[in-house]
């Protein structure tokens, strides 16, 4: 019975360590289906252990014997069938080794996309010089992960060859394929004002695995954009506009298709109000013209009011909503501006114009005219 307990207890134990190394590994998503391919003189042993998650240290063996011209091949081609598919512009990691220097074996190796089975081929392959770009080899330069870069084509697989082309017997192991799930942020479509900044957060964040996350400006290559993100809250500068792309990045080394976070600035100004007036108290000021706005955004809804001041406190004036404002008669001075507003996708934006005054002078008392009839004066 204790025996039989301590099996029990490895067995589970086993179990949830698959399990943690399957966690740790965050946001992967691995190929899920596999179809071998042999030709006279190749074979392909254990093809299923390729496939056999949790597990990623096993592996499937393609194995070549001499031959001429690189007609004598295995193949094996790695598919997502009941995983999500990756996009067309995820990058995709496949994992291979030998049990001698894969920089001596780069000339008998092809790897390439498929699309609906193994025949399937997708632009472009990769063999030697274009692998061993792509190659990032680990402990002893037996075993590797290949990073494909995304280009824009549809793929569920990844085909493994190995071939005869080097006129010498190769045995190669093929262990996984990979993607990086994209990151999905809190909002992706976000209208600020001009100057503005905000937050958002990394809902899909890792924190158990060593990942960062980056931001580009474009959606495939492009250049990286301020440092990398190591938290779930990211603040958008105050500067940014545009379309920017935000990629998930493994150990730093594998990345994930990228989310686009798309910034639009509500722009707008108060423009120029015309000048200065001094009047009589009881005369009428003129027309205060104003300007249109030096900046708008294109679909915006731009609104006027005017205010006026004359205890310290700028005041809204009831009915005062065109571009230009005609002042009521008034008997004292009084401080006029002009707030335009501006609503963009439900932001709303303000801006203030110049501050104008109209200054009134009391009138002069009226003379005092004495009349003397029988004054020679």
């Amino acid at each position: 019975m204790c025996i039989r307990t301590w099996y029990i207890f490895l067995a589970t134990a086993f179990s949830l360590l698959l399990g943690l190394v399957q966690v740790g590994y965050g946001q992967r998503i691995y190929a899920d289906a596999q179809q071998p391919s042999n030709t006279a003189l190749a074979s392909v042993s254990g093809a299923g252990n390729a496939v056999d998650l949790p597990d990623t240290t096993n592996y499937s063996t393609l194995n070549v014997t001499l031959g001429i011209g690189g007609l004598i091949h295995a193949q094996q081609n790695l598919q997502f069938v009941n995983n999500p598919k990756p996009s067309i512009y995820s990058p995709v990691v496949a994992k291979i080794g030998s049990n001698s220097s894969l920089l001596t074996l780069l000339g008998g190796f092809v790897i390439q996309r498929t699309n609906g089975g193994i025949n399937s081929l997708v632009a472009p392959s990769y063999s030697v010089s274009e692998l061993l770009n792509l190659l990032q080899l680990l402990g002893g330069n037996t075993t590797g992960n290949v990073v494909f870069p995304p280009t824009g084509n549809s793929f569920d697989g990844i085909r493994f060859e190995v071939n005869s082309l080097l006129g010498i017997g190769i045995t190669a192991r093929y262990y996984y394929a990979f993607y990086i799930v994209p990151p999905t942020v809190s909002e992706s479509d976000i209208t600020l004002c001009q100057g503005a900044t905000q937050s958002i957060t990394i809902s899909n964040f890792q924190t158990y695995t060593p990942y960062t996350y980056r931001f580009y400006n474009s959606r495939i290559g492009g250049v990286q954009i301020d440092m990398d993100v190591t938290t779930s809250t990211f603040t958008i500068p105050a500067n940014w506009e545009g379309s920017y792309w935000l990629e998930a990045r493994e150990h730093n080394a594998y990345p994930s298709a990228r989310t686009e976070i798309k910034i639009i600035r509500n722009k707008i100004s108060g423009g120029i109000i015309s000048g200065d007036q001094t009047i009589c108290e009881g005369d009428n000021p003129v027309m205060i013209n104003g300007s249109l706005p030096d900046e708008t955004t294109v679909g915006a809804t731009i609104v006027y009011q005017w205010q006026k001041n004359t205890s310290g406190t700028y005041e809204t004036i009831v009915g005062a909503t065109t571009q230009n404002y005609l002042p009521i008669a008034s008997a004292e001075t009084a401080k006029y501006q002009r707030k335009v507003t501006s609503t963009l996708n439900g932001t709303v934006c303000e801006s203030l114009s110049n501050e104008i005054t109209i200054t009134v002078k009391p009138k002069p008392p009226a003379p005092n005219i004495e009349l003397h009839p029988n004054s020679q004066y």
